[in-house]
């Protein structure tokens, strides 16, 4: 690991005002919540894919929003005047998927972890509890059964099977009390029997076979009130000896109620959210149980999940569901949005447990950043942008590292906005980027130990190059082609894979699945896997990699066992630090050109399909040194680097040029217009 000199600490400065600001922070940076309040999802063309397979259908059916979901409610059910309130075109496809959807009962609204799905979910649950334009005649006060079942609130189970066991009582027990309530108020027993037991039902409430013989058997059932009846049959369900026998006898007793007193798709809804914080295994049985439940009822149900395809969802033939993508605001409205409210709030005053000074210094610090976010050169809101995707939770508790670290002091403003860039990718304890950041991923490694490696940006590329070709993206092949570009084991690459599918910034996405576990047979099954580059893996590979903040982080807090690579740099001495970063990028070039020329020659015992190999390293280099040159000319006067390693990245550059013409056959017009820059630029560097 490169030493680095004179670095800056302010542990000690810090550490009695990170006691105090911390709880402010997770209260100003809190993900849990829409505060200050609801931001409309970003303007999109809403649409509505479905991974769903109509049982009857050989292929996956395709809804199209344009004619199913528009603000014109149909003809059939135009006497459903809702209240939409403020709601943009993704929020009218939530909430006309629930009020008139026509093809499903159920949908699942699937996104990026954190991307705002149960914002927007809780968002139309206000909507169907608004009062109504007008009533359809059936109910006097309309008051829709609402059932959520929210996976942030008490669940502890870790095994799949007890987890969904648990999610089965909590489902029970809210439907339990719900019809109740409804049979207790409005609804007669007497009136659900008589229904039950018309010929056309006997098959859908078969289940209430025995309860009914005991009212037969009964001689003082017929003098009982309503309130005695309901008592009854609720006892009855809860002498049932499993859970599971429990919650279909009360779903299908809700199928009544939707029939009898609830006609209307809104009447009735069934909202289940943060599925998406469960391993994609479970959130995929999870998923299964509540469909197969669902069945009973046939109510409106939204469920929210992470990008899943739904390929390993038992038997999905069995059941018909719609998709939704998600569509949230943008992670940097919401922190512009966060930002602005509470900047005002420490106007001299200082909330508990602050005192006047951190209150003061953490506005100064909230302005700053607000200031930085939005200042149309700065680069902090872009790299911001890439590293959270398209996660507000992932934005949030970045930049929080922007007020709680120990590289700047918390009672001055940085010296530039890039030193904020810098506070978000260093770890606090150890000042530079740890290969094992729960948030942020360095793709210059392999994921098992910080040294130069360039196998998981060879993943992210290989899925760049087939992003709509999903056949060519399965594990096998991607096994295939990754060992001919290098001598990595299977162990390495999946374990290189399971660094990237890491659950809090996730680069790549497997259909249920958490990890690639030891001793998995890529023989298999598992070699047929199709894997996903997620919006936060085409950030890093797409923009990421040629970001200096991010690229000069990533390479010098790795091991360099070569003597090529200095031990040491000097922090504040800007020709060490572009000495040592230029000494990486050589290794990086180096290394780059060995392996497409290893591929070359085993690409002919591929597939006919195996994907041309380019130079990561071009790219690489452009981006690095479009950032340096400017940084270069503007610390001219002040000294900047010295001629010799102006030289030095001119030179690296030509050596990328001459590489690109010599292994792909072609120029490369950034390079070149980067070296004729460099050559321009020389008469200063005499």
């Amino acid at each position: 690991m490169i030493t680095r000199e004179r670095g800056l600490n302010y542990a000690k400065h810090n550490a009695a005002y990170h006691l105090l600001v911390r709880p402010v922070l997770n209260r100003v940076f809190q993900a849990e919540h829409e505060f200050p309040g609801y931001l409309q999802s970003r303007l999109a063309q809403p649409s509505l894919p479905t991974s769903a397979i109509d049982p009857d259908a050989a292929e996956p059916m395709q809804a199209n929003i344009s004619q199913i979901y528009t603000e014109v409610i149909p003809d059939d059910y135009s006497h459903v005047q809702l209240d939409y309130g403020l709601n943009g075109p993704y929020e009218r496809v939530l909430l006309s998927a629930i009020a008139w959807g026509p093809q499903y009962s159920a949908y699942c609204v699937v996104g990026d972890m954190g991307s705002g799905k149960t914002a927007a979910i809780k968002h139309v649950i206000k909507a169907l509890l608004r009062p109504k334009k007008a009533l359809c005649h059936v109910c006097h006060v309309c008051e829709p059964i609402i059932l959520h079942v929210d996976f942030n609130e008490g669940f502890e189970a870790k095994q799949e099977a007890a987890l969904t066991e648990e999610f089965r009582e909590r489902l029970h027990d809210q439907l339990r009390s719900q019809l109740r309530a409804q049979f207790n108020s409005s609804l007669r027993v007497a009136s659900f029997i008589e229904f039950a037991r018309r010929t056309e039902n006997l098959n859908t409430f078969a289940i209430f076979d025995e309860f009914f013989a005991q009212i037969d058997r009964s001689k003082s059932w017929r003098g009982l009130l309503n309130d005695r009846h309901t008592s009854l049959l609720f006892e009855y369900i809860a002498t049932q000896t499993t859970v599971r026998r429990k919650l279909e006898m009360l779903m299908r007793l809700l199928r009544y109620v939707v029939l009898s007193a609830r006609p209307e798709s809104a009447c009735a809804v069934l909202i289940c959210d943060n599925i998406d914080k469960l391993r994609s295994e479970t959130q995929m049985a999870v998923l299964l149980t509540l469909l197969s439940n669902q069945r009973y009822a046939r109510i409106k149900t939204i469920v929210a999940l992470r990008r899943t395809s739904f390929e390993k969802l038992a038997s999905q033939r069995a059941y018909s569901f719609g998709v939704i993508d998600h569509y949230g605001p943008e992670p940097i409205e919401v922190l512009r949005a966060r930002l602005a409210h509470f900047v005002p709030q420490f106007e001299g005053t200082a909330p508990p447990p602050l005192n006047m000074a951190a209150a003061a210094d953490l506005q100064a610090r909230l302005k700053y950043v607000l200031h930085a976010i939005d200042d149309p050169e700065g680069r902090i809101a872009d790299i911001l942008r890439w590293l959270s995707g398209g996660s507000v939770r992932l934005a949030l508790h970045l930049v929080v590292r922007m007020f709680d670290n120990n590289l700047l002091p918390c009672d001055r403003n940085p010296k530039n906005p890039d030193e904020l860039a810098w506070a978000v990718l260093a770890s606090k304890q150890s000042g530079q980027l740890e290969m094992r950041d729960l948030l942020i991923a360095n793709v210059f490694t392999d994921g098992s130990r910080p040294r130069l490696s360039l196998l998981s940006l060879r993943i992210l590329g290989i899925l760049h190059v087939y992003r709509d070709r999903p056949s060519l993206r399965t594990l096998g092949n991607l096994l295939a082609i990754l060992s001919a570009i290098d001598d990595w084991t299977s162990r390495q690459i999946l374990d290189a894979l399971n660094y990237l599918l890491a659950e809090h910034r996730s680069l790549i996405w497997v259909d249920g699945r958490s990890e690639f576990p030891a001793g998995i047979d890529v023989a298999g099954p598992a070699a047929r896997e199709i894997v996903f580059l997620s919006t936060l893996g085409n950030n890093y590979f797409t923009y990421l990699v040629r970001s200096l903040p991010y690229v000069q982080e990533a390479m010098l807090s790795l091991e360099w066992p070569t003597p090529e690579v200095p031990t040491a740099f000097d922090v504040a001495d800007l020709n060490s630090r572009f000495r040592a970063l230029r000494a990486c990028l050589v290794q990086v070039q180096k290394e780059d050109e060995r392996q497409v020329r290893r591929y070359k020659e085993f690409r002919e015992t591929l597939l006919n399909e195996a994907p041309e190999i380019t130079l990561l390293s071009s790219r690489l280099i452009a981006g690095i040194a479009r950032a340096a040159i400017g940084i270069f000319q503007s610390t001219r006067s002040r000294g900047g680097v010295v001629t010799t390693e102006f030289r030095e990245w001119h030179n690296l550059l030509i050596t990328a040029g001459n590489l690109e013409a010599d292994m792909a056959g072609k120029t490369n017009k950034a390079l070149i217009n980067l070296t004729d820059a460099f050559a321009g630029a020389a008469h200063n560097y005499p």
